[in-house]
């Protein structure tokens, strides 16, 4: 007899079973009874546990008073798993008969795997495809192997067994899709399978926004009174991930949020008028816009002090901005050319034509440029001060400004004016030169004096009575300095 050779026991993956097989080289049983007997422990020295009996069938052997054979054995191991909460080593006997052979091997390990993980996008944008990634750290002994699957039903793509990442093949998703369990990825192996599911992330811009003024229906034009309460509200329908809200008058931000975006601004004023447009945007497709329009009904007011208008036979204008909705009308009327004279409002003078009217300023609902214009003032009478009636349908408001007259200067008035000009300019040359002249005598006197004294006593000329005498130079400077001032050299220089 010749003990069995090449014996092995492994745990199989896919059939999930323990799988052994001998080699018996050179056997004989007299009553030809030929199998292999496999016991099962957790340990090398436990009682083991049948676990199967196989009789092979023997072949010829090259002595023909021999046999040879080999013997195979499968068993389940599905019904140990419920027992193993990570892994079990398992040992086995293999006796063969007729024997006596008796072979221990292992250990055999069952070991469970550890659950997937996908790596996907954070948020996917929609009509585009998605690509994520499973994989795990362990595929469990024997090894599983990792599986996409739809959650409605249907494998999509299974790994090979010990390939421990697999690839979803690239997936078309829609707005429909967002916060769905659409996809789950599986560790498949002998007890279960071992799942991470994909819930859909997907990015798309709102559907619709709606500005609201107050109570109003949405996107209407709305007009209110001044010190009304003002409220504005924003919604944005869907959207992924939430869009942001932004209210904007004239290009200039207002508030921002997320849906509903409500924003107060108390009382209504004037300056309040105009455009409102609410903007949603998350960052997929095109913002959506909505707007609406706000009149403010208020009173006129200036905002500014009129300037005077100064006339001397020739057309003028004044303008000045007016807060006012609608914009107003402008009346004018006379009150007077002084404090002591001024009493309620009168028609115009005969003697001054002048008219007014008020504009809405474009993309400044709430304010208009108003223009006065006075020509053909041609006497001191039109002089004095006038009020500026500016009315709308809040009521009205008065300012008032003044006239100043100045009569114009005749030709004759110019001539005679020219000419004084020209004599005071002969007169005042006729004192510079002679100041110039007087200058010169006295500098050539002292420079004479000089030379012929001797030089080493530059002094030798003053006498005792000339001590505390004013400097002749002193005189030329006050001399010099009186002339400039006259009234004539003046009108010389200018």
């Amino acid at each position: 007899m010749v003990p069995a050779q090449n014996c092995r026991v492994e745990a199989r993956s896919g059939s999930w079973t323990f799988d052994g097989s001998c080699n018996i080289t050179k056997t004989f049983s007299s009553s030809n009874n030929y199998e292999c007997r496999v016991f099962r422990g957790t340990t090398q020295s436990s009682q083991p546990t049948s676990v199967k009996s196989a009789s092979y069938t023997p072949r010829p052997h090259s002595n023909a008073s021999y046999r040879t054979g080999s013997c195979f054995f499968s068993s389940d191991f599905t019904s140990l798993l419920s027992g193993i909460t990570s892994r079990q080593d398992f040992y086995f006997r293999i006796d063969v008969y007729p024997g006596p052979t008796r072979l221990v091997k292992g250990p055999v390990t069952l070991q469970r795997p550890v659950s997937p993980t996908i790596r996907c996008p954070d948020i996917v944008a929609e009509n585009t495809t998605l690509t994520c990634t499973c994989s795990t750290t362990n595929l469990g002994q024997p090894a599983g192997r990792l599986a996409w699957s739809r959650v409605t039903g249907g494998t999509i793509i299974e790994g090979e067994y010990d390939v421990t990442t697999l690839t979803l093949p690239s997936q078309t998703l829609t707005r429909h899709d967002q916060g769905v369990n659409k996809f789950h990825c599986d560790v498949k192996w002998a007890a279960g399978s071992y799942t991470a599911v994909y819930t859909g992330n997907i990015g798309f811009p709102p559907s619709e926004t709606v500005l609201k003024l107050n109570s109003a229906s949405p996107n209407q034009t709305v007009t209110i009174s001044e010190n009304s309460d003002l409220s504005f509200t924003c919604t944005a329908t869907d959207g992924n991930p939430n869009p942001t809200l932004t209210l904007v008058k004239a290009k200039s931000t207002v508030a921002t949020g997320s849906s509903p975006l409500i924003h107060s601004l108390g009382k209504a004023q004037c300056r309040h008028s105009g455009n409102y447009t609410c903007t949603a945007k998350n960052g997929y497709g095109d913002s959506l816009k909505s707007s609406t329009r706000l009149y403010v009904n208020c009173l006129p007011r200036t905002l500014m002090k009129i300037p005077a208008l100064n006339f001397n036979d020739k057309k003028d204008e004044r303008t000045f901005t007016v807060t006012a909705y609608p914009a107003p009308t402008l009346n004018l009327s006379y009150l007077g050319k002084s404090e002591s004279t001024k009493g309620s409002p009168t028609e115009l003078p005969d003697s001054i034509q002048m008219n007014g009217s008020c504009k809405a300023i474009g993309g400044m609902i709430h304010q208009s440029t108003c223009t006065i214009t006075v020509y053909n003032v041609t006497s001191d009478e039109a002089a004095g001060d006038y009020q500026v009636t500016l009315t709308n349908r809040q009521g009205n408001t008065n300012a008032t400004f003044e006239i100043k007259y100045k009569a114009p200067v005749s030709p004759s008035q110019e001539s005679e004016l020219g000419n004084a000009a020209v004599i005071g300019g002969v007169i005042g040359a006729v004192v510079v030169a002679g100041i110039i002249a007087f200058v010169v005598v006295i500098v050539l006197k002292r420079r004479k004096d000089i030379e012929g004294t001797d030089p080493s006593l530059p002094y030798d000329s003053l006498q005792m009575s000339d001590v505390g005498l004013r400097s002749v130079y002193s005189s030329i400077e006050q001399t010099l300095s009186l002339s400039m001032h006259d009234p004539t050299y003046q009108n010389t220089v200018q």
